[in-house]
């Protein structure tokens, strides 16, 4: 059975909804606070499950943790959390926008395909897909990765990110291009050398 519901009355609804499956499995009380979205409805899977679906808006917001998109499926029979379209994950540890973001509550474990691409501290990086543990304090990202961190521009079939010892391991096929200050006073010198060279040449030819 689907209803839909205001969202005023909704949330109140989802506030208990939470609270009541937090008491009830591994989920604590702090995980989830609230799901929001132009328009929520909840179906009933069977006694105590539900899948409560956000349309527009969706916004699912825990203390640290923030993440929004164009709708949202919580479903509390497979314990997965959906995102699609636009989607932000905005956290205490990084940021992480794709288009769609699965999020594995038993396991604390977050999926993010459809262009993904990370932020954190100094460090960006594009990948086909983008896996972040929560509970481990790991990010790790698969196929064609390419970013850069601090000054330096990278790329490998696949990165892992230690969030909690801010190392960063390039793996299979890595490369590492270092730009360090002098060569980059270089380049602007030279740079700077042939506009004034150019401009030189113009005074020359008038």
């Amino acid at each position: 059975m689907k209803t839909k519901f205001s969202l005023v009355f909704a949330l109140t609804i989802l506030t208990i909804f939470v609270l009541v499956a937090a008491g009830s499995g591994p989920i604590s009380a702090q995980t989830y606070r609230d799901l929001e979205g132009d328009e929520i409805y909840i179906t009933t899977l069977e006694e105590g499950e539900y899948l409560i679906e956000a349309r527009g808006n969706a916004r699912l917001y825990s203390e640290g943790l923030e993440v929004t998109g164009a709708e949202a499926d919580l479903n509390s029979l497979t314990g997965e959390v959906i995102f699609r379209e636009n989607v932000e994950f905005d956290s205490a540890e990084l940021f992480v926008s794709s288009r769609h973001m699965i999020y594995y509550i038993d396991e604390e474990r977050a999926v993010f395909t459809g262009d993904p691409d990370l932020e954190y501290i100094d460090l960006y990086a594009e990948a086909e897909e983008i896996e972040y543990m929560m509970g481990e304090n790991m990010a790790y990202l698969y196929g064609g990765v390419e970013g850069t961190r601090a000054r330096d521009e990278f790329e490998a079939d696949e990165v892992e990110v230690d969030l909690a010892e801010e190392k960063v391991d390039l793996l299979g096929q890595a490369r590492v291009r270092m730009l360090d200050e002098e060569e980059s006073g270089v380049n602007e010198e030279e740079n700077g050398d042939e506009e004034n060279g150019g401009e030189e040449q113009n005074d020359a030819q008038n």
